[in-house]
């Protein structure tokens, strides 16, 4: 398994335009924000990296979850702030990102109640943090499954006193919180024992870049005269989806560590 994190405000966001696949392009133009535009554009240029490295397919199922066509490899997206993670499996796998912030309100909605019952114990200084890891670990179990929020969050337990397990999920399902910049949380599952899973940080400009020279290669392969990030042909743009980093990096907050913490509304 690979985690990997981007940094989206550090992204060239005219080269990670013209690296993605052309409908991946429309679809992150539309956004009113320019957040949101360079949040969907990194997220293609992960799903254009994989295309790219696993020479897979991708396309978006019916339930509206980015795949691989077949089973050579799994992935899963997610977004929140100002970061885009990735991870990438030989099992199906779900991962979420989750900027920081005040979320108990939610909590009688997303919580069972043997999970509102170990809040209730806690000091309230430590609710919103713990709050957060509920989440992103709920989420992340939702995604790998493949069904998203469709499985109700408040209809299965990941908390527990001292914090996440996934003692209560079906197997062959398994989680692990990520340590993530300061001010997020994240967590993954998989269809099998994840390991000890870590970030890479990846550099959204390499990824373009990396994109780019892949596709111009097919298309000079193929014969296409063009060679340029305008080519429109088919087998250029099958490279793709149909449907920089801060110069020393994030900080990094461990997954036990209490502070402030996220929640549903801020990602995905």
């Amino acid at each position: 398994m690979r985690c990997m994190i981007a940094d989206a405000y550090g992204v060239d966001i005219g080269l990670a335009m013209s690296a993605l696949s052309e409908e991946r392009a429309k679809l992150a133009s539309s956004f009113l924000f320019e957040r949101d535009r360079r949040l969907s554009a990194v997220a293609g240029l992960f799903m254009g990296w994989i295309s790219m490295t696993y020479d897979a397919v991708v396309r978006v199922d019916p339930n509206g979850k980015p795949r691989a066509v077949g089973d050579k490899v799994h992935f899963n997206v997610s977004h929140s702030g100002r970061y885009v993670a990735c991870a990438v499996a030989d099992v199906p796998v779900g991962i979420d990102i989750e900027a920081e912030g005040e979320n108990l309100d939610l909590l009688a909605a997303v919580a069972m109640p043997e999970e509102r019952e170990v809040f209730s114990r806690m000091p309230e200084g430590e609710r919103e943090a713990l709050f957060c890891r509920m989440w992103t670990a709920k989420e992340s179990y939702m995604k790998a499954v493949g069904l998203g929020m469709s499985i109700p969050p408040e209809s299965f337990r990941v908390v527990r006193d001292g914090g996440i397990s996934d003692v209560w999920l079906p197997r062959p399902y398994r989680i692990r919180e990520l340590a993530a910049p300061v001010g997020y949380r994240a967590s993954v599952c998989a269809a099998g024992d994840p390991g000890d899973p870590a970030f890479e940080l990846m550099d959204a400009d390499a990824m373009a870049t990396l994109i780019s020279g892949d596709r111009n290669r097919r298309c000079e392969a193929n014969g296409c005269r063009i060679l340029s990030d305008s080519c429109s042909c088919a087998t250029a743009r099958a490279n793709g989806t149909n449907s920089t980093s801060s110069p020393d990096g994030p900080t990094w907050t461990s997954p036990g560590r209490e502070g402030k913490r996220p929640g549903p509304p801020g990602g995905s």
